[in-house]
């Protein structure tokens, strides 16, 4: 009876670590997936995040009534090890999942933010598409949601003002109906966001720096709409003044910025704003002056 009782709790030790074994393979083999991939990612958004603060004038030029961008020779280049290591992404882990979604939105947006507008154009409708695999499960936004949803407005905002800059003859200028409904689809847009869904630092990094390329745009309507003079036709409003349009920008702007934050941006010395939003907070400043 021993000798059985003895083999009883053997077999029974046995089963254990094997029912052991059977649960934790799983759970190991998930980690040994997921966590190359997501470590992979952060490191292709590091990349993109000292490339894009090395190259912020490229995307959020210093604040004019004409405020342009370097043309597109200047950026191809720009963020060449960010989009090598998407390509690496891609090869090694395909582009079905959460993570390539994510991607993609990146792709999109240095190609805009690097002024080459036909390859923005190309991944467009994809920018677009990765929308519904962005969503937070909170339902807190995403920052690249955010961008993958205003994309095609941002692009065409940028397209008119290339257009505009364009003195080459036979050339066609930039279409100011498109450049105001870019901006407003924008404006639009952000204004029906949850504020209060908008808590994470990177998910309100991407709404300012929105925010701040609509208030662009719509100073470029004010520059371009002045030299109509005291009766514009549309869709240049009457009367063209700086406080209708650089007021919309600043309020779009300010909707992102704390109380400090605004403070600065009206010259009071501050230690403590984040070098990366200088520039957001130079364009509210300048919107209000």
């Amino acid at each position: 009876m021993r000798r059985a009782s003895k083999t009883w709790q053997a077999r029974t030790r046995t089963r254990m670590v094997i029912l052991l074994v059977l649960l934790i393979i799983p759970m190991l083999d998930g980690c040994g997936l997921l966590a190359p991939k997501t470590a992979a990612l952060e490191k292709i958004h590091a990349t993109y995040r000292t490339d894009f603060q090395q190259l912020i004038q490229l995307s959020v030029p210093e604040p004019a009534e004409s405020a342009t961008r370097p043309k597109s020779e200047a950026g191809q280049t720009a963020f060449a090890e960010t989009l090598r290591q998407i390509r690496d992404y891609r090869v090694k882990y395909g582009e079905t999942s959460q993570e390539a979604a994510h991607l993609k939105v990146l792709e999109g947006m240095i190609y805009l933010q690097s002024n080459q507008f036909g390859m923005a154009r190309l991944v467009a409708t994809d920018v677009a598409a990765a929308q519904s695999q962005l969503k937070s499960g909170t339902g807190d936004y995403a920052r690249d949601q955010l961008l993958a949803m205003t994309f095609s407005d941002l692009i065409s905002g940028w397209e008119e003002i290339a257009k505009f800059n364009d003195t080459t003859p036979g050339h066609p200028g930039g279409d100011l109906s498109k450049l105001i409904g870019a901006a407003d689809d924008i404006k639009a847009q952000l204004d029906g966001l949850n504020q209060t869904k908008l808590a994470k630092p990177e998910v309100d990094e991407g709404a300012i720096y929105i925010a701040t390329n609509a208030a662009i745009f719509y100073v470029w309507v004010y520059s371009q709409c002045k030299f109509q003079g005291q009766n514009p036709t549309p869709p240049c409003i009457a009367p063209n003044t700086k406080q209708q349009w650089f007021g919309k920008g600043r309020e779009l702007i300010g909707k992102y910025l704390s109380d400090i934050e605004k403070k600065a941006a009206q010259g009071e010395p501050q230690t403590n704003v984040p070098a990366g939003r200088l520039r957001y907070l130079s364009w509210y400043g300048f919107l209000g002056r």
